[in-house]
């Protein structure tokens, strides 16, 4: 199956899940899963929102979660307006975190839900910040220096050094 109709399958599978029609625009939708890196985005969770499998094609786990409910009937809903859907009102979770916070909505409120997705997108930010290296002279310039110091640091603390031997276990 090819990946380049994925985000069609996204869309059909949002319309499809959902008995109220969800209006996410391509942008948000794009976002919400490129800025989640296609993972849950409870706390601790590893799960995988998209499997990639080889004879099946791609398996849409992952679900879109409003943090204030379309209806004011619905989880976290507010009777003074419908929550839109709008990156900044989703969450992407896993089904099983989808329907926990939707079942318990009262542990789960709209402020704790919203400091769920900001650590989860810096968390996926700062994985994908490290160090950049134009060539290996580069990239061995920077591990030759971190070997080095902690080559150092072992000097001084590790196992033989004389501050080990002045404070046995």
């Amino acid at each position: 199956p090819s990946r380049g109709s994925s985000w069609k399958r996204v869309r059909r599978f949002t319309r499809r899940r959902n008995e109220n029609l969800m209006n996410i625009s391509d942008v948000d939708l794009k976002k919400l899963w490129g800025k989640a890196a296609g993972r849950c985005s409870c706390p601790g969770c590893t799960n995988k929102c998209i499997e990639f499998l080889e004879k099946t094609g791609d398996i849409i786990l992952g679900e879109m979660a409003h943090v204030i409910a379309q209806s004011s009937k619905g989880p976290r809903g507010n009777s003074a307006k419908a929550g839109p859907d709008t990156y900044e009102n989703l969450i992407l979770l896993c089904p099983c975190h989808h329907g926990t916070v939707d079942k318990a909505p009262k542990d789960f409120p709209e402020k704790l839900l919203h400091e769920w997705k900001r650590e989860h997108e810096l968390q996926v930010e700062r994985s994908l910040s490290g160090p950049q290296f134009v060539d290996a002279k580069s990239l061995l310039a920077f591990a030759e220096k971190i070997l080095i110091e902690n080559h150092a640091i072992h000097q001084k603390f590790g196992p033989e050094s004389a501050a080990a031997a002045a404070n046995p276990l």
